[in-house]
């Protein structure tokens, strides 16, 4: 990782820019949650809804704790033994903006296994928003060279660490809970 290059990441978070970032999954927009502004900007780069709440990443699940009220039991396990990154809806969430939240006050939250990822958070101390870079209704990036000019004359910052990972990558899969509590996948 690019001290360099972190430090800018950080500091455009702060300032309220909005980034392009490598996460555990696909190439990400990003930015502070708090920032209704960079919220609102960040819809406006995806051409998307403004009603519709973007994903956060959290570090660990102490942070995780701190957002939802009633954690589930397994999810704690579910997410230490889960080998793909997976994103859970979850109700009752709390400390956070209502901007951030579900029309019925839920929040997506993931915890992220991306180094580079976590370090932005714990440098930050808040969670980052985060949503395919790409343009409303388009197919998300597989990597780095997937993603649309549109978007990266859109950004503040392009961050450069893993632009020349030609992995291919995926979206986590995201999980929600049923009316009696059970976990049920809604993006395989």
């Amino acid at each position: 990782m690019n001290n360099g290059d972190f430090d800018n990441a950080v500091r455009a978070l702060d300032e309220g820019q909005v980034i392009l970032y490598p996460t555990d999954t696909i190439w990400g927009l990003g930015g502070n949650p708090f920032d209704q502004a960079v919220f609102e900007r960040i819809n406006e780069i995806k051409q998307r809804p403004t009603d519709k709440p973007f994903l956060l990443l959290v570090s660990n699940l102490e942070q995780l704790r701190y957002y939802v009220a009633d954690l589930h039991p397994r999810i704690e396990t579910l997410i230490s033994f889960y080998t793909r990154p997976m994103t859970v809806i979850y109700p009752n969430a709390r400390n956070l903006p209502d901007h951030c939240l579900g029309s019925n006050g839920t929040i997506a939250l993931r915890v992220t296994s991306d180094s580079f990822c976590k370090a932005l958070i714990e440098r930050t101390g808040y969670p980052l928003i985060s949503t395919s870079a790409n343009v409303s209704d388009e197919p998300p990036p597989s990597r780095f060279g997937s993603i649309s000019s549109i978007i990266f004359h859109k950004v503040d910052y392009v961050v450069k660490h893993r632009q020349h990972d030609m992995t291919q990558s995926v979206p986590s899969q995201i999980f929600d809970f049923d009316e009696e509590g059970n976990l049920k996948m809604v993006r395989p």
